[in-house]
Parts: structure tokens; sequence; C-alpha cells
């Protein structure tokens, strides 16, 4: 996703725009007669599809965080300065004000965000649990818990009360006993093995499908934006198929094609980015043919050359 930053900053209405331009409708050829009537219609429908599904997966993200967020931040970000008319606004520009502003780390946060890593919510399961003490800490970081006694004393602070959960911990500072090889991240396995393995605490474990991450944001957002590139390379291939009738049945003489002076591992040669410039290729989590981008790919500019297994475009 493209990083907007924050309201303040003098390119925010520049970034905005870039981050909610994804795509646009082709229009509709309107004569039958027109040159590759079919083709051009092809395009258009498919375009039609691509910008729905956008739309239905970005109203899907806007619920889910919205969720996460709760009424009342929501109700605050529609009052905010990118809010649309009627209180109506994008999941970009709620990602914005949950990141600019719910995550934003000050004083008063960081004691906010321990009261809510010391709350126990007991229709989620322990896993459910310790993925949003691991989101809170890392709200924290590096401004507050930053040892792994800190993050263990958290720990602990959010079973209080929760019997299972305390004795799979004790169980884990058996298994381990020198308190500083302890660490959050090897607590929270010993403890989730341990209580999946309790038959007593299946209801416990149970998930809650009103628990939502803010990683799982991120997860369904790259999943948008592989939908899209897809979309995007088959809407290509009908344009180049339908360029290449016209320029074989083309009466009139045209002159060379200017030369490309750049070429992009996923897009392939054009004139206005490489590799390294790519907005798609150095997104998080992007894939190629379900392989993640590596810098190698990246750094390629020689036209369909194999690289990591992933053949450049022509």
């Amino acid at each position: 996703m493209h990083d907007i930053g924050h309201t303040e900053d003098e390119e925010y209405e520049i970034n905005l725009g870039i981050a909610k331009s994804d795509a646009k409708l082709v229009q509709m050829p309107t004569k039958f007669d027109e040159p590759y009537f079919k083709e051009r219609w092809n395009i258009a429908q498919l375009s039609v599809k691509v910008v729905a599904e956008l739309e239905q997966a970005k109203a899907q993200m806007f619920d889910l965080l919205a969720g996460k967020m709760g009424q009342s931040n929501v109700l605050l970000s529609a009052s905010s300065e990118w809010a649309k008319e009627n209180n109506q606004h994008t999941f970009i520009e709620l990602l914005a004000y949950y990141r600019n502003n719910v995550l934003a780390v000050n004083p008063t946060n960081i004691k906010a965000i321990k009261a809510a890593a010391s709350a126990y919510d007991r229709s989620s399961s322990f896993d459910e649990n310790a993925a949003t003490l691991v989101l809170h800490i890392s709200a924290m970081q590096p401004y507050d818990v930053t040892t792994q006694y800190q993050k263990i004393e958290l720990l602990k602070t959010l079973i209080n009360g929760m019997p299972m959960q305390q004795r799979a911990f004790e169980h884990y500072c058996q298994a381990n006993p020198k308190f500083n090889k302890q660490t959050l991240e090897g607590a929270i396995k010993y403890m989730s093995r341990e209580l999946k393995n309790n038959s007593s605490d299946h209801f416990e474990q149970a998930s809650s499908t009103n628990s939502m991450l803010h990683e799982e944001v991120m997860e369904i957002n790259n999943q948008l934006m592989q939908v899209q590139a897809m979309q995007e390379a088959r809407i290509n291939q009908l344009t180049a198929a339908m360029n290449a009738n016209t320029a074989t049945t083309a009466s009139i003489p045209r002159g060379p094609k200017p030369p490309t002076t750049k070429y992009c591992h996923l897009h392939g040669s054009n004139n206005t980015h490489d590799g390294t410039e790519c907005k798609k290729m150095g997104s998080t989590g992007f894939t190629m043919k379900g392989k993640a981008v590596t810098q190698a790919m990246i750094n390629n500019r020689v036209p369909g050359a194999v690289v990591d297994g992933v053949a450049g475009k022509m």
C-alpha cells in the first residue's frame, strides 16, 4: 500500500491521490462498426469487473478496520479533515487515521495501549489475545516496552485471573528456568501448544469472528493488490492484441515506435519507471507468480530474463 503519511505533510494530497488511483474504467464503445468493437467491449467489461472487485474489497476492509477501531474512533475520523461529504470516507483515509492517530505513539496513547494490553478477551482464543498483545507491544516500541522481561511481565498481567493460561505459563517457566533465556515469543508458542493439547480448553480456544488485527488489514490489502495486478495484466494483454491487429491493418504508414528507456521486471519495457521505481514490486508482501519479489527481480534490466524462478515481462 502506498504510504500517504500525515495530513500535515506537504505532499499528503498527492500521496493520497496516488493511493486512491487503483483502477479506472475503460470507456465502453458505442458504435458497432467501430474498429475492433468486440475487443474494446471486452476490455471495457473487464475494467468494470476490476473496479467492482476493488470497491468490494475496500468496503470489506473498511468494515473490518472500523470494527477494530470501534465506533468512537470511526466517528472521530468522520469529523477529520479528510472526511468526505455526508460523513463518508474511504478505506485509505480510515487507515490513515488509524495509523496516524489511533496507533500514534505518545504518553497518553502508551498508557491507553498498556491498559488495553492487560485486558484478556474471554470470547477470543489465547492465540488471538496473544496476537493482540504483540500488536500492542509493537505499537509502543521503541518508546516503552523494550526488554523481554518487560514483555513477559505484560503477558503475566494479561493472563492474570485465567487459571489454565497461568498454569501453562508456569509450565513454560519450569521448562525454561533461567529468566534471561525466557522470551515472549517462546512463552506464547509454548502456552499455545499446551492449551491446544488440553481437551478441556477447546471452548476457550474457539475463534472469535469479531477479532481483527492490524496485520489482517495489511494481508487483505496485499491480496487485493495481487488481484489487481492479475486483472491489469489481462487488460494489457487484450490491449496489446488489439494494438497489434491495428498495426497490421493500418493503411497509413507510421513511423517507428519510439525506443523505450526503462525496464521493469513486472511491467516490461516502458518510458516511465524501472524496477526500483515500481510501486507494486516495492510494496510489502507483493508476489509475482506466487513468489516473493526479490532485489534481483527489482534490479533486472533484461527483458524476459528469468530471475529467481520468475520470467520478466517482455
